[in-house]
């Protein structure tokens, strides 16, 4: 009995050393694709132009084409300066999609008096924010909101427009 103890020791032995050194392997690909940087180039300044500051103010508004219009035609005047929207060029890798955000602002003038300015761009739609590998032009216009009996001044401010690969 002994004897039989030992070989049945002796083979269970072997089935545990055999089954713990017994190894399968898997294996997978590893990849990864790099593509260019998105980037946008500063732009040309949003140009509302001269408006006529009226006692119940309103809403002037540059298309993204240059074109401006009024909510109140009495703040309307021929400007002094060129009215222009904002133009950037976006350069995205080829067939990848981005976004754009463009937060809302506020002007200021020297005597510390405001107006806000919402925005509005050409590139709407995935289509349109679709990249190339080419610069593509981003035209911005926007909204300015005139307070009644607004301040006469010059008034300023800087919008910063933000891309990113969606």
């Amino acid at each position: 009995i002994h004897l039989l103890m030992k070989k049945i020791t002796l083979i269970m032995f072997a089935l545990i050393v055999g089954t713990t050194y017994a190894q399968t392997e898997g294996t997978a690909a590893v990849n990864a694709a790099i593509v260019s940087p998105i980037t946008i180039s500063n732009g040309t300044a949003l140009n509302f132009g001269t408006i006529n500051g009226t006692p119940t103010g309103g809403d002037v508004t540059v298309s993204f084409n240059g074109n401006r219009t009024f909510s109140n035609p009495d703040m309307q005047i021929t400007s002094a300066t060129a009215i222009t929207a904002a133009a950037f060029s976006i350069t995205a890798a080829d067939a990848y999609i981005y976004s754009i955000s463009i937060p809302d602002i506020t002007l200021s003038e020297t005597g510390g008096q405001t107006m806000d300015v919402t925005f509005a761009h050409n590139r709407n739609g995935v289509a349109r924010r679709t990249g190339d590998g080419t610069g593509q032009i981003l035209n911005v216009g926007g909204t300015l909101t005139v307070n009644d009996a607004q301040t006469a001044g010059s008034y300023a401010g800087t919008v910063t427009v933000t891309v990113a690969y969606e």
